[in-house]
């Protein structure tokens, strides 16, 4: 049986710095375009903005598209004790695929 796997090859962040903080990604930041990921439990959700956020009354708002089209909103609440979602501009999670290191991706 194969799989159709969706992975990246760590070499492609090549020179990437290993500070956490510098692939950190606060949601304010996001603008339309950019390519980022949700990491959560184990798993690196590849996200493309389609807005800018933007700030409203009470925080930050962002749409967003899923690697399988699927749209939904981020908010982050300016009052919340959370960060809100665990946002990186690589993925985070690392694992081994056929043999090779790689990053796979839902």
């Amino acid at each position: 049986m194969n799989l159709d796997v969706n992975y990246l090859r760590p070499e492609i962040f090549a020179g990437s710095s290993e500070d956490w903080n510098d692939v950190y990604l606060k949601i304010k930041d996001i603008r339309k375009g950019d390519v980022f990921y949700e990491c959560e439990q184990g798993v690196n959700y590849k996200l493309v903005a389609t807005t800018n956020a933007r700030r409203i009354s009470d925080g930050w708002y962002c749409n967003v598209k899923n690697s399988d089209g699927e749209s939904f909103e981020f908010f982050v609440s300016e009052n919340t004790n959370h960060p809100g979602p665990n946002l990186f501009r690589e993925p985070q999670y690392i694992t081994k695929h056929n043999e090779k290191l790689v990053y796979l991706l839902d």
